[in-house]
């Protein structure tokens, strides 16, 4: 807030909520696969983590979503 810029975690693009989401979905279908808790959440852990790392390593970004907004103009 006292910088006045928004947050890393926040700016578009980038791969935190994605890994996050990909580490709980492994987590849960181990789960349901029948693997004990401590495995899955060591795997989810190792998803979330490799993919955050790997967008660290090869720069890779999620495409972002911009509305153009454009000056319509209307005919008499």
């Amino acid at each position: 807030m006292l910088s006045a810029e928004v947050p890393l975690l926040f700016r578009g693009g980038n791969l935190y909520a994605s890994a996050a989401v990909a580490g709980t979905t492994a987590y849960f279908l181990l789960q349901t696969a029948g693997v004990s808790r401590v495995t899955a959440s060591h795997a989810g852990m190792v998803v979330c983590v490799g993919l955050r790392f790997s967008a660290i390593w090869w720069g890779l970004n999620l495409p972002v979503f911009t509305i153009v907004e454009e000056a319509t103009t209307r005919k008499k």
